[in-house]
């Protein structure tokens, strides 16, 4: 069965709907691809100035983040195999990935949130809200990561 729309009115909510669930969706990918961005910033500061041409930075922070990426996700099969060979250090590098790829986007949100959520209310419930905010939003990076798979 169609679905058919009944006015102009309808179809433009059906496409501004679209777009937010798009735009969502790049926001979800940015916030777990932080950390490698956040990283691939850090070091292109250590090599380009502050005056350098911008499409110069944006190749490279790019360039970094796809680097970092893949190295990442290289440490994350080798420690999937260490787990195979029962050998322990797989827990170290477990550790490692989950402090980098989780913990840092949990604090950008935690601090999003925080900001947000005192101007809603007072101090005390504004932290509140905001660790779990962060917490969850911690929780499903680690789950969209896979980490034990």
């Amino acid at each position: 069965m169609r679905y058919t729309q009944t006015s102009e009115a309808q179809i433009i909510f059906d496409n501004f709907i679209g777009a937010l669930v798009i735009v969502a969706k790049g926001l979800i990918r940015l916030l777990i691809l932080s950390p490698f961005i956040f990283t691939a910033y850090l070091i292109s500061l250590s090599i380009l100035h502050y005056y350098d041409h911008p499409l110069l930075w944006i190749a490279l922070v790019t360039a970094f983040t796809w680097i970092l990426y893949v190295l990442f996700f290289e440490i994350k099969k080798r420690m999937l195999l260490l787990k195979i060979r029962r050998n322990k250090w797989w827990i170290l590098i477990f550790i490692f990935c989950v402090a980098f790829s989780c913990l840092i986007p949990a604090w950008i949100i935690y601090e999003l949130a925080t900001l947000f959520a005192s101007k809603m209310t007072d101090e005390k419930n504004a932290t509140i809200i905001a660790c779990i905010i962060a917490v969850s939003s911690g929780l499903f990076i680690y789950r969209r990561n896979h980490f034990l798979r």
